[in-house]
């Protein structure tokens, strides 16, 4: 059986299709161009930002802190992409191209131990290992909000390779490392807790979990 056509009798000629330009983006001078890697190169940011720099915090494991360290150092210096100049041109260094100092360390770091990831990622219900690998960053991060002098314009949360790999919508935990979640609901049934809330307690925590998208990445930024 062949498969089914969509018809339309729409007909759109070329005399109706209308064309709008690329809008140009306004840089420094008050200088305008398409193409923003050629007005920060050329011209500059339209305003001169932040004079003492930007203010960075940090969350991660150990390594993952390390490993932004290393961009940070990268990304004071030229850094030449591979394949078409034109398409892709060399970037000449943070400072350079927005006129204002990027400090490779961070003000604020948190760290993420291993064995605390541990604990979380590895839980067999896929609702309460992504909320529960959130709430141990998020968490973090709120709290030093809430205690640290220092406060970061811009954070930087380091992904390490295991969330990455267990906190999606379609990641599953290995037999070998899965651990039995306490207080797992039916995920239909911890739904309708939204709006009905039981009146055992325990149920209308759990349920939390289930209110979100069952990925990390997603449901970090939602949190927060």
């Amino acid at each position: 059986m062949s498969s089914p056509v969509l018809m339309t009798d729409t007909h759109v000629s070329k005399s109706d299709l209308l064309f709008l330009e690329e809008p140009t983006l306004t840089f420094h001078h008050q200088q305008a161009v398409e193409d923003p890697r050629d007005g920060l190169t050329l011209f500059g940011p339209l305003d001169k930002g932040k004079p003492f720099g930007i203010h960075i915090g940090v969350i991660g494991t150990q390594r993952g802190v390390e490993y932004f360290k290393d961009w940070s150092t990268r990304i004071q210096g030229r850094l030449v992409d591979s394949g078409d100049p034109i398409a892709r041109p060399p970037f000449p260094g943070f400072e350079t191209v927005f006129r204002i100092p990027w400090a490779v360390d961070p003000i604020v770091t948190i760290n993420v131990t291993d064995q605390e990831l541990a604990r979380t990622v590895n839980l067999d219900d896929r609702h309460q290992r992504v909320h529960k690998t959130v709430s141990l960053f998020a968490d973090k991060l709120l709290q030093s909000l809430r205690s640290e002098d220092n406060t970061p314009d811009l954070w930087f949360i380091v992904e390490p390779d295991v969330v990455y790999e267990n906190c999606r919508p379609k990641s599953n935990v290995g037999a070998e490392l899965r651990i039995k979640t306490a207080n797992r609901l039916n995920p239909r049934y911890a739904r309708r807790l939204k709006n009905a809330p039981s009146l055992f307690e325990e149920d209308n925590t759990a349920a939390i979990a289930y209110h979100y998208d069952v990925d990390f990445h997603n449901q970090l930024k939602a949190r927060l």
